[in-house]
Parts: C-alpha cells; sequence; structure tokens
C-alpha cells in the first residue's frame, strides 16, 4: 500500500496468506479502520490535524504478523532554517536550507515567505534570497511544510542583515554567498563550528552523505555520516592550519579544504 494516509479511504492488500488462515487488522490510535478482510483493509487517518508515524499490523491465526509503518496525516512542522551566512551583510545573497523532522521528505514541499527566493532545490527545501540595501535591519523568514494531506505549522526565523561595508556600501564576508552555486562549506576559515551543506549529495536515492576531514599529513581527524541536509561540526578543539573534507554516498564524491583560524 501507499506511505501517505490521509483523511480519504486509504487501501492496503496482504498477499500470501496460506490456505485456511484467519486474519485480524489493528491499527495504531492515529489511524481509523474504516474496513478490514483476509486480503486487506481500508483505513484513513482520524482527522485532518493527524501528523505522525503510524502502524498498520495483521495478525494471522498462526500468530503471525505482519506490519506496514506510514505516515498519517500532514507533515510536521520544520525544526529549524539554516543560513548562509548566518548573518548576513545587505545587498547580499543568502541561501536558506530548511531541516525536516519528516521521515519520508519525497513526499513533502515547503513553501517560503517574508523573501523574494529562487528554489535551488525540487521540493524548495534550499532556496536564494538578496538582502536589501542599503540600511541594516532585521527580517523574518518563514517556511511550511506539505504534503497530500495538507500543511504544517509554520516556522518563523528571525535573522539581522548587517551593513558589513560602512558609508561606501557592501563588503560582504569573505565566506559569502556571491555565486550562482550553493556554497559547500561556511565558514571558510572556520573557528568554532563549520557548517556542511550535505543536502547537495541527498536525494530520493541517496539518503546518507559520509563526511571525512584530515589534516594536511593525511590522519583522519572525523569520520561520521548523516542523513541532515545540513551538517553543524564542532571544530572548536582542531588545531590552526588547512584541512581537507571529503563528501561522499553512494553515487557521488566531492572534495574541498578549509581553514582553521582561533
Amino acid at each position: 500500500g501507499p506511505s501517505l494516509v490521509c483523511t480519504s479511504d486509504t487501501s492496503f492488500t496482504l498477499s500470501g496468506v496460506p490456505t485456511g488462515q484467519t486474519v485480524s487488522w489493528s491499527v495504531s490510535s492515529n489511524l481509523q479502520l474504516v474496513s478490514s478482510s483476509a486480503a486487506g483493509a481500508t483505513v484513513r487517518a482520524v482527522s485532518s490535524s493527524t501528523s505522525g508515524s503510524a502502524t498498520l499490523t495483521a495478525t494471522l491465526s498462526n500468530g503471525v504478523e505482519v506490519a506496514q509503518e506510514v505516515w498519517a496525516g500532514r507533515p510536521p512542522k520544520p525544526s529549524n532554517i539554516f543560513l548562509f551566512p548566518h548573518t548576513p551583510c545587505t545587498n547580499q545573497k543568502v541561501l536558506a536550507t530548511v531541516q525536516s523532522n519528516h521521515k519520508n521528505d519525497s513526499s513533502v514541499t515547503f513553501n517560503w515567505s517574508g523573501v523574494i527566493y529562487t528554489p535551488l532545490s525540487s521540493n524548495n527545501s534550499t532556496i536564494e534570497f538578496t538582502t536589501a540595501y542599503p540600511l541594516p535591519y532585521n527580517d523574518r523568514i518563514r517556511v511550511t511544510a506539505s504534503n497530500a494531506c495538507g500543511d504544517s505549522f509554520q516556522f518563523v526565523k528571525t535573522f539581522s542583515v548587517n551593513s558589513c561595508g560602512g558609508g561606501e556600501g557592501p563588503a560582504p564576508l569573505p565566506y559569502s554567498v556571491n555565486s550562482d552555486e550553493p556554497p559547500l562549506l561556511y565558514p571558510n576559515p572556520a573557528h568554532d563550528v563549520l557548517y556542511v551543506n550535505t543536502g547537495l549529495l541527498i536525494d530520493n536515492v541517496n539518503t546518507q552523505v559520509w563526511i571525512r576531514i584530515s589534516d594536511v599529513n593525511g590522519d583522519q581527524i572525523i569520520s561520521n555520516h548523516t542523513d541532515q541536509l545540513l551538517e553543524e561540526v564542532d571544530v572548536g578543539e582542531m588545531k590552526n592550519g588547512i584541512y581537507f573534507i571529503k563528501l561522499s554516498n553512494n553515487q557521488t564524491t566531492v572534495t574541498d579544504k578549509f581553514i582553521i583560524k582561533h
């Protein structure tokens, strides 16, 4: 059956049931069992406000259980918005990436407001916008998640825009986003935290990215994997110097270098 259940009737089939076996069906509390038989069941989300993982279980008379996990209802509220750079200058390109806690992001799209933006990903999980000029200001950016069942609650992030260039106009920071491609790393040089745009290597097929950081001698400093679109790496204990980073999934490898400067 499908991976998403809304308030309309959704059918699931059960195949391979041995002759003579009876089947009983049960569902988690956020699903309603509409009808059932030995061949399958029909369920729906209990209400339009439902949002969460759900389970549909078929139990045969011989004790064998077959369970399927689905998502019931609209997606959860996004958990954060990451900005590149974190505190932008006036008249500067900024990259915004949503952090979602939804288990099946392939069925979710994101809707932004508060800024005039350009989508950089198929589901709008990453966008680009340009800050205003010439005076510094505070602004808000908003995002909601949507699927076939409806919209999540809105996440709002407040951020400051600085006049980095004084009276002569903007002088963007060295790690500012000033290209048509989203950055892989930010900031560079890094001090305490390095943000890695792992979302560049995550899609519906490749859901995990390996992060490996080594020093100029080839000694590996960090090795881990993530399913997040933006990974925060603590570099506060690393010594000043040049380091190399390798990101890889099952199909692609990307390398870059960065500087630690405390």
